[in-house]
């Protein structure tokens, strides 16, 4: 078994007698979560890209491979179907294998289980491109045999499609009790169930709970080392405060 440690503290496994699989475990921190204490969506798409690159390497036609050859991996399609977003302090392992290979498109799936449970947690089917960096135009990827030799035919659970579900960017927000829908016909209609300003006041509460200790001069603290203020928004800001205390 190989171990290679990431500088952000992701571990990489990988078992040197069937490269046909490659495994990612990583622990979820509190500095890659949202407000929700959930990963988010374009975390999820980096985390998926970066265990691709990983696999690509490990097995000889990588970045570094492709170069050699004036071309260049394209991420052309990309459908990820998810049964709950992984959570805060968490420990995870995202599998990932190449399913298919033919002259313009090689497709690879993922699998994401929580660590602890063994539970699936989502599935992500993935289609790449080889672009010829001259002509931009795609390459012919039998030419690179070795990804004919770890096609793999493990299960796949997951949707295969040409793009992002927006249905399941969809149901994690009904379940989260921010939309609601109703069924018309063969289609379903969904509406928001909070106002935008309620959204806005519930996203910074749960921001100043969760990573401020509900410490609102920690809050304003952040937010003005962040940003440098001019003398008019100070002043805005001390009109603020001062009509609240009235």
């Amino acid at each position: 078994m190989i171990l290679t440690k990431y500088s952000h503290g992701q571990v990489i496994r990988t078992d040197i007698t069937d490269m046909k699989l490659f495994v990612n475990d990583f622990y979820l921190t509190a500095a890659e979560v949202n407000a929700q204490e959930e990963m988010p969506l374009s975390r999820l798409v980096t985390l998926i890209i970066d265990t691709a690159t990983g696999h690509a390497n490990l097995l000889g036609f990588g970045y570094a491979h492709m170069m050699e050859c004036n071309t260049s991996w394209v991420l052309s399609r990309l459908s990820i179907d998810i049964l709950h977003m992984p959570g805060v302090n968490q420990s995870y392992r995202l599998f990932t294998w190449v399913e298919s290979v033919n002259r313009i498109y090689s497709e690879r799936l993922f699998e994401l289980q929580d660590t602890e449970s063994g539970e699936t947690i989502a599935w992500a089917h993935t289609v790449w491109m080889a672009i010829d960096m001259d002509t931009r135009r795609p390459s012919d990827l039998s030419v690179h045999t070795a990804l004919v030799d770890v096609i793999n035919d493990r299960p796949f659970g997951g949707t295969k499609s040409g793009k992002l579900h927006v249905s399941t960017v969809i149901r994690v927000l009904e379940k989260k009790g921010y939309v609601s829908h109703e069924k018309e016909g063969g289609t379903y209609r969904y509406h928001p169930l909070l106002e935008k300003d309620s959204y806005k006041k519930t996203t910074l509460m749960d921001m100043l709970k969760n990573y401020f200790d509900n410490n609102f001069k920690s809050l304003v603290s952040a937010l003005v080392e962040e940003k440098e203020l001019t003398d008019e928004e100070i002043k805005e800001c001390i009109d603020i405060i001062e009509k609240k205390k009235q």
